[in-house]
């Protein structure tokens, strides 16, 4: 009966037909009907030293499965979102060191999280584990686990932005490093997932992954919040947000506007607003008015006759979403993926980087507006809203278990075996 079984299994593994019986087979094992809902799930995000879009990713996605999230670290001044169950794996003085903006402190951070996400006992009791960033792919998955990688970028120093940064023995030996012992880790994901066609781009040129594991879904936005309707005051200023960081460039925006009528409002707080501060003190039209919170964002966007979004390389970009979602253009510096965002003179303009450029692009648009009616702007975002992003990943982490779930033999011969298929192993050798 032990031979008789183990040969059952051989020849359902090689297809083989058994004589005199039609169809050859009996199924044993039913089709795969599990419920997403029914699967445990995680989510590994890199870590939270400041709070930005990548959170928001990853909040959503602990949301859209009632899912805990494991990060890294969590920065000082952040406050997590009170429905979310977050699992921090590094805490205290260490923890507060890593979320500064120091180069030694991100360097040693980016090293030590090889040994601390390699190991996480915990996301092994997962049946599905999506990560959120690069850093915890360097935790090994068990075999049965499915794993989908929510990819923000590439790592930057190491690809897109080596030829700007790439010049001091430091940073090429940083990004070197990377290049080489992320190669390893980029086999365990069983499904790509990225922020934008730009960051899908910069996987395929990169990371060598291939289109049939890879797709694009766009971060989630409730555009449902935004609207003309939000206004309170006249639409007579133009508007920049963001981080008071130097990769927001918001001193090339208050330069341009120093040489214009119209007025500049700007928002958001950072380690550039005294500098910022100083260089519009002495322009009348230009105010800077710092954190917003999303009530005076939203009447900020409903005011304003455009906002003005001059980051560099973004991978994807809330800012013009939120913007459109109010029914207000954007005027889009002509990098990342801010200038795939906008629909040139219909829902705002797209300038190359520089003062004169920029207003350029202001001027034009005071003069001729943009063809797009706020009502049809708004439209235009229902592909960036958080219910399409819910509804596509649960159609992807459904589809992905599917795909890896391990099935062993699924029939039974009807008909006794002969003695030649009883006693012939798929070899060529006979059974002791």
């Amino acid at each position: 009966m032990q031979l008789r079984r183990r040969v059952f299994a051989i020849s359902a593994l090689l297809g083989r037909d058994w004589p005199g019986s039609s169809p050859a087979f009996e199924s044993m094992t039913p089709q795969s009907t599990t419920d997403i809902d029914d699967l445990d799930i995680a989510i590994a995000h890199k870590h939270a030293p400041q709070w930005g879009g990548a959170e928001h990713v990853a909040t959503e996605l602990a949301r859209t499965f009632d899912a805990p999230v494991y990060t890294g670290l969590v920065g000082p001044d952040v406050t997590l979102p009170s429905d979310v169950d977050w699992h921090t794996l590094v805490t205290g003085r260490l923890a507060d060191w890593w979320s500064t903006k120091s180069t030694l402190a991100e360097a040693t951070r980016d090293f030590a999280y090889q040994v601390i996400w390699d190991h996480v006992p915990e996301l092994g009791n997962y049946d599905v584990v999506i990560v959120s960033g690069n850093s915890p792919s360097w935790n090994v998955p068990p075999d049965t686990q499915t794993t989908i990688k929510y990819v923000h970028s590439t790592p930057r120093t190491a690809y897109d932005r080596y030829v700007d940064k790439g010049e001091s023995l430091f940073v090429k030996c940083y990004a070197k490093a990377t290049r080489v012992l992320t190669q390893p880790t980029l086999a365990f994901p069983d499904r790509y997932v990225c922020n934008s066609d730009l960051v899908a781009r910069r996987c395929v040129k990169y990371w060598d992954r291939g289109s049939a594991n890879l797709e694009v879904v766009y971060p989630p936005t409730d555009v449902t919040q935004y609207g003309p309707e939000h206004a309170v005051g006249g639409s007579d200023y133009y508007l920049t947000y963001s981080r008071l960081v130097d990769a927001k460039h918001v001193d090339e925006i208050i330069a341009a506007f120093a040489g214009l009528d119209e007025r500049l409002v700007v928002g958001g707080d950072g380690p550039q607003r005294t500098a910022l501060e100083r260089q519009a003190a002495e322009h009348d039209n230009i105010e800077i008015i710092g954190y917003m919170d999303e009530a005076a964002k939203r009447r900020r966007l409903a005011e304003a006759e455009a906002v003005i979004m001059n980051a560099a390389n973004e991978d994807f970009g809330l800012v013009p979403v939120e913007a459109f979602a109010s029914g207000t253009p954007v005027l889009g510096v002509a990098e990342g993926f801010t200038p795939h965002l906008i629909k040139d003179g219909k829902n705002g303009y797209v300038y190359q980087r520089s003062i004169d450029a920029l207003r350029a692009a202001v001027r034009t648009h005071a003069s001729t507006g943009v063809t797009w009616q706020p009502e049809t702007i708004q439209r235009y975002t229902q592909q960036f809203s958080r219910s399409r992003f819910q509804s596509e990943m649960r159609r992807i982490v459904r589809e992905a278990h599917a795909a890896t779930r391990i099935s062993g033999p699924d029939s039974v011969p009807r008909e006794p075996v002969s003695d030649e298929a009883a006693t012939t192993l798929p070899d060529g050798g006979q059974d002791a």
